[in-house]
């Protein structure tokens, strides 16, 4: 299926075959940034984890993650701890293409340093609303 998704995008004029262009020149301008042992540490997700259901407001959140998963590089999640109202965070390993082994290298090191996973902790102080800028939370903080 992506290898005819690929073909069909190479004969598309305009946009689409553009936004691919701009696609694989990012991907390789990132990957000469890495060079062959570097790693982008990145959030999976714009803020702490949102309420049950409240991601469905939010629905371009997915950037954090879809970004890599276009641009075909490995990334590898790893849990982090948990913001102060008890909601998980974590961030991914990307790495250039072919480099699964350096972010799942750096994964492990991370999950030694954080304490790996864990069961989810919530305070009960968990705000009615998904977690956002104007949030007590920091987003991004890692609690």
């Amino acid at each position: 299926v992506i290898a005819g998704l690929e073909r069909l995008t190479a004969r598309l004029p305009g946009t689409v075959g553009s936004a691919v262009a701009d696609g694989h020149a990012l991907r390789e301008e990132l990957e000469q940034v890495l060079g062959p042992r570097g790693v982008l540490l990145h959030p999976p997700y714009s803020r702490p984890a949102p309420r049950h259901g409240r991601a469905l407001l939010t629905p371009l959140d997915f950037v954090c993650t879809g970004l890599f998963n276009v641009l075909e590089l490995p990334a590898t999640a790893v849990p982090m701890g948990f913001s102060p109202a008890g909601l998980p965070l974590s961030v991914q390993v990307i790495a250039r293409r072919g480099h699964d082994h350096v972010t799942l290298a750096v994964a492990a090191a991370l999950e030694q340093e954080f304490g790996g996973w864990q069961r989810a902790r919530p305070t009960g102080r968990l705000p009615a609303r998904s977690l956002g800028p104007d949030s007590p939370v920091e987003p991004g903080g890692l609690g």
